[in-house]
């Protein structure tokens, strides 16, 4: 395993962009330069991407690691129209 990934009180980094007038953000366990399959671990509902941080440490030796906080959730931005 990765040394940094050892650690379960370090964050991951996180990037950030913009879609529809939201931020979302997402956590990632992997280097820019990183050439291993590409693992994204989605979140269900009143959750965010850091429940997944012991999986995604536990996968981050064999694939590049990827959880998105979906809209509303975790780091990213919350629609203003509820319906949206």
């Amino acid at each position: 395993m990765h040394g940094a990934l050892a650690n379960t009180d370090t964050a991951p980094p996180r990037v950030t962009f913009e879609s529809q007038r939201l931020t979302l953000s997402c956590a990632l366990w992997t280097a820019a330069d990183d050439t291993r399959p590409l693992a994204v671990l989605v979140h269900g509902a009143l959750d965010q991407a850091r429940s997944w941080d012991w999986t995604a440490r536990r996968l981050s030796d064999r694939y590049r690691v990827a959880a998105p906080d979906l809209r509303g959730h975790g780091w990213s931005g919350k629609p203003m129209d509820p319906d949206a």
